[in-house]
């Protein structure tokens, strides 16, 4: 039941441009050419040193940044070797040698170690990767970002894969690997270990504006009411969640107030929509850490596009911001999206701006050029024309047919559909009929029996700001280029960077 849940959700969560990779003006280390200053998972240390750029390289002092990454450095005085070490990486640089000793095999460095007044400046990138850490370059603000890879994560006492490294306010390292947590301290030291629950919440309102919560716990699903009252669900003969007397829910999207939002609706045995629970965009799932206590981690707190972790004490510890995707735009500005927030990103880091998703559609065109909106209400898509004239589909039968590539099947079930050309077609509530095959266009035929084809060009994300302001951002699908539509009217072009 948890893998239907969670995929229902994520499938809506995906649609909306829900959560990953990390940006650098939220790295875990950050310091700036010329300055003393180096933040490291948010707290501020002095360096003894100030970085700077030699021959277009960046070198840093070297003792208290390689700490910084978790690692050890000692000094050979005879031979003017630096040693570093960290867990079974060891890395040996030498004084005006561009050969460096990575695990006693050499490797050769675009630049050498310098001394500057008194001071071992090593070459940072070098060290970084080769610790496994990864480095982002702001040229405005000659600031210098480090963030952990994901790859493999290693310490003394643990050594696994993962899914991603979050950085939490309190400085530690949330590492998330098979739905469960490892707490690290900033040099690797194992603090806590978090069990997954196999449960997850979502916090809902009626139509009404009251407060219901959806839990999955164990085997079972369940809505709990203002009052406490505890309606049980569980799957009916066709995997559906069912409540006691037959009525179903799913997890579509829904438009109150014409602002998308995902939606529990419920279902009698007719098939008739009987209610809705919206959902508030907050999602928690829970843990045990290693003393048997609760902790509860949050995706999208208070419906905003932040992620954190409330621990056994109460203490919420707020994740650096991972984005999901970022952009830069024609002239070098940077955005992320992250639980279905669009964020212009400072140069100096953090988000000049945030603005929640709001609405999003697919747009078909006709030979003429005109453009239609395809949008889905309750679970119906609805194509909307140029004049703003609205015609809801109705489905009304699935054809199939064997596309050739290998014999039918006795059985044709999901592991075959890959083996059928199909063709959904629907009826109008405009008195029209469409059909739509694989390709997403749609074939339309009106009343008179005149049919004409609208095809699938690309989709749009249009993002408020608290100020009412929208980012309205375009993707062409026979060009693959992104367009971005400002607040102010003003648009560029976007190019990804991560997603």
């Amino acid at each position: 039941m948890k893998r239907k849940i969670f995929t229902a959700m994520l499938t809506l969560a995906l649609t909306a441009g829900i959560c990953g990779s990390v940006y650098a003006a939220d790295s875990y280390i950050s310091l700036q050419i010329g300055s003393k200053t180096m933040t490291v998972g948010g707290e501020e240390r002095t360096l003894d040193a100030v970085p700077v750029i030699i021959d277009n390289r960046t070198f840093v002092p070297v003792r208290a940044v390689v700490e910084a990454l978790g690692g050890t450095a000692g000094w050979d005085a005879e031979t003017k070797t630096v040693l570093l070490d960290k867990n079974d990486i060891h890395i040996e640089l030498t004084i005006g040698s561009k050969t460096a000793l990575l695990n006693k095999g050499e490797e050769e460095m675009d630049t050498a170690p310098v001394i500057i007044d008194g001071r071992t400046m090593l070459p940072l990138r070098f060290i970084a990767e080769n610790f496994g850490f990864e480095t982002a370059w702001d040229a405005e603000t000659k600031t210098i970002g480090i963030s952990q890879t994901n790859e493999i994560y290693e310490s003394d006492e643990i050594n696994y894969n993962y899914d991603i490294v979050h950085y939490g306010s309190d400085g530690n390292l949330y590492i998330s690997a098979d739905n469960s947590f490892k707490v690290l301290d900033e040099n690797g030291g194992l603090i806590d270990e978090y069990e997954d629950m196999d449960k997850m919440s979502f916090r809902l309102t009626d139509e009404d504006g009251k407060a219901y919560v959806f839990y999955y716990d164990a085997d079972e699903a369940y809505i709990t009411a203002p009052d406490g009252t505890k309606t049980t669900l569980a799957d009916n003969d066709d995997f559906e969640l069912a409540d006691k007397d037959g009525n179903t829910y799913s997890f579509v999207f829904a438009r109150p107030d014409n602002k998308i939002c995902s939606c529990l609706i419920v279902k009698d045995k007719n098939g008739d929509i009987i209610k809705r629970y919206y959902d508030k965009g907050e999602m928690r799932s829970y843990y045990k850490d290693k003393n048997g206590r609760d902790v509860i981690g949050i995706v999208s707190k208070d419906g905003g596009p932040d992620n954190g972790i409330i621990l056994a004490d109460g203490k919420y510890v707020q994740f650096s911001r991972e984005y999901t995707s970022t952009y830069v735009d024609d002239n070098d500005n940077f955005y992320g999206e992250i639980n279905g927030w669009f964020c212009p990103l400072k140069k100096a880091g953090g988000a000049s701006d945030e603005a929640q998703m709001t609405d999003f559609y697919d747009i078909y065109t006709d030979k003429h050029g005109n453009e239609y909106k395809c949008i889905n209400i309750d679970e119906s898509p609805v194509i909307i024309y140029p004049d703003g004239k609205k015609a809801v589909l109705t489905q009304d039968r699935v054809e199939t047919e064997d596309s050739g590539d290998m014999p039918p099947a006795e059985d044709a079930d999901i592991d075959y559909i890959q083996d059928y050309i199909i063709t959904v077609y629907y009826n109008g509530s405009d008195g029209r009929t469409y059909s739509q095959s694989m390709s997403s266009d749609y074939k339309v035929e009106e009343k008179n029996g005149k049919t004409y084809e609208l095809k699938y060009t690309g989709f749009v994300y249009e993002y408020t700001n608290k100020d009412g302001g929208i980012y309205k951002y375009r993707y062409n699908d026979s060009t693959g280029k992104y367009k971005l539509t400002k607040p102010d009217g003003k648009t560029v072009g976007l190019v990804e960077t991560y997603g």
